[in-house]
């Protein structure tokens, strides 16, 4: 609770303030994502996201729309994948 407190005050948004905690955040990091893709840096996730602030509202939902879209069909490729690794492999526990 007292460093949720110290998060909220008001002071501690100063850009002196954001660096401490960027830098607390990264020293306690987890050192074996180093070499994933975009996680390395921050940079990688700001200059991808900076595009995506200038789309319009249509724009945006027809992306968003998209997106959905990639992420049903995503879910439906792991979930008949699983059915057929199991169930439907006449799986038996004996």
């Amino acid at each position: 609770v007292k460093q949720l407190s110290l998060i909220l005050s008001q002071d501690n948004f100063s850009s002196k303030n954001r660096g401490k905690m960027y830098m607390s955040h990264w020293e306690t990091r987890d050192v074996r994502l180093d070499n994933w893709p975009l996680m390395s840096s921050l940079w990688p996730t700001l200059v991808l996201s900076a595009p995506i602030s200038t789309l319009s509202t249509a724009m945006m939902k027809g992306f968003m729309n998209l997106y959905n879209l990639v992420q049903i069909y995503g879910s439906m490729y792991m979930f008949i994948n699983f059915l057929k690794g199991g169930w439907y492999n006449d799986y038996n526990l004996r």
